[in-house]
């Protein structure tokens, strides 16, 4: 068995490996094609051109070579990803951010341009999205009539003179199943585009902010999604500019259960908190499996917006399947991760074991290191990748390359 090697020189020594296929009948070893080598990157074949592997000084030095061994090369499938936004549209949304001052563009408007601007950038490929907004209108008008506090519910708990205070005149929905069904549903984008820009045109700042019933209910459905969707990532994505005001229960902590109970159904939520004060919103993004909210302060709303919707992506956008060889089960220690742009060479990602041990090097993880089931890659991987034009392949067969 042969293998064909070659030497490429550059800062830090970089070595040119090429990845060497089981032998041939005729004894000898050809290189299988990758996708961005000249080959179709749907799985390995004997023939074809050589698919240079380089293997980066970013950590892969000293842990390993892809030379001499048998593999097999795949182009990279991403998991899709569900994404559903619900979009708090109280009144608050119509000041600007620094209200004191009372000029500028409205908070609003601002974050639906920068959503606008989110779903036509090219990297939201494999992305499918759905909007929903807090509050809306009640669907059953709200119980006025009381004979205690506790018969107001979930509208408030004042009975005065046998009316229920925070009731009467409600415009705004405190039950959970007015929140199920979603404005726009969830569909691939850039087609869903067009529907989400003409809803939130027609919508506009006003009412209080019903989080915890809309979170509810939003769950419930997103819950049911996901049952149906099992071969995609789906999450919930809460943007708010104030606190849960107007219905009872509805505390931070109160948003924060639901979001808990849907991360561990496989939900997660992440929270985007219009204004410096929103530090609370924390303890939501924390239940929900996403460590903590985006926090916009002073500055460009829709530019940090946008920024945020761009960092969720990069958080479940860059999740790939671990590909199944024509026979037998792929093994876990014996997959590398390679990136070829567009006119480039090939490089190798080096693996490290977890989202903290990325620390803004490229590489790439698993999902669950005893039982892997999706290759994530590293923040600066991922944003290489999404920026980038070029081919991710995942190729079986070769000891995997540590950091």
């Amino acid at each position: 068995m042969s293998s064909r090697r070659a030497f490429i020189s550059g800062t830090g020594a970089v070595a040119a490996l090429a990845l060497g296929l089981a032998c041939s009948a005729g004894g000898e070893s050809d290189i299988g094609p990758t996708a961005g080598a000249g080959g179709s990157g749907s799985g390995a074949s004997n023939g074809g051109a050589a698919g240079v592997i380089i293997v980066g000084t970013g950590g892969a030095a000293g842990g390993g070579t892809l030379e001499g061994c048998a593999s097999d090369s795949y182009t990279g499938e991403l998991v899709p990803v569900g994404m559903y936004l619900l979009l708090d549209h109280s009144g608050s949304m119509s000041s600007p951010l620094d209200a004191d001052a009372g000029t500028g563009t409205s908070k609003w408007d601002q974050v639906t341009s920068a959503i606008t601007e989110f779903m036509s950038l090219p990297g939201t490929t494999g992305i499918s999205m759905g909007l929903g907004f807090f509050p809306v209108p009640p669907s059953v008008k709200p119980k006025v009539d009381c004979a205690k506090g506790t018969d107001c519910l979930p509208y408030g708990e004042e009975c005065i003179f046998k009316k229920c205070m925070d009731a009467m005149g409600a415009t705004d929905s405190c039950i959970s199943d007015d929140y199920r069904k979603f404005a726009v549903g969830i569909a691939p984008l850039p087609g869903v585009s067009a529907d989400i820009n003409a809803v939130m045109a027609s919508q506009g700042p006003e009412g209080q902010t019903p989080m915890t019933p809309a979170m509810r209910g939003t769950m419930d459905t997103m819950l049911e999604w996901a049952g149906q969707n099992t071969d995609q990532i789906s999450l919930v994505v809460l943007a708010t500019d104030g606190m849960p005001t107007g219905c009872v229960p509805n505390e931070v902590s109160d948003v924060a259960a639901v979001a808990e109970s849907g991360a561990a159904n496989g939900v997660k939520t992440f929270v985007i908190g219009i204004g410096s004060e929103l530090t609370a919103l924390n303890a939501i993004a924390q239940k929900g499996g996403t460590t903590e909210a985006f926090v916009i302060g002073a500055g460009n709303v829709g530019a940090e917006f946008l920024n945020a919707l761009n960092a969720i992506r990069g958080a479940v956008g860059c999740t790939y399947k671990i590909p199944n060889p024509p026979s037998g089960e792929p093994d876990p220690t014996k997959v590398n991760v390679a990136f070829t742009p567009e006119g480039g060479s090939q490089e190798v990602h080096p693996k490290v074991q977890g989202e903290s041990d990325c620390k803004g090097d490229k590489g790439w993880y698993y999902d669950d290191a005893d039982n892997p089931k999706q290759i994530i890659l590293c923040p600066a991987s991922c944003d290489e990748v999404q920026n980038v034009k070029g081919q991710v392949d995942v190729v079986l067969g070769c000891t995997t390359i540590p950091k």
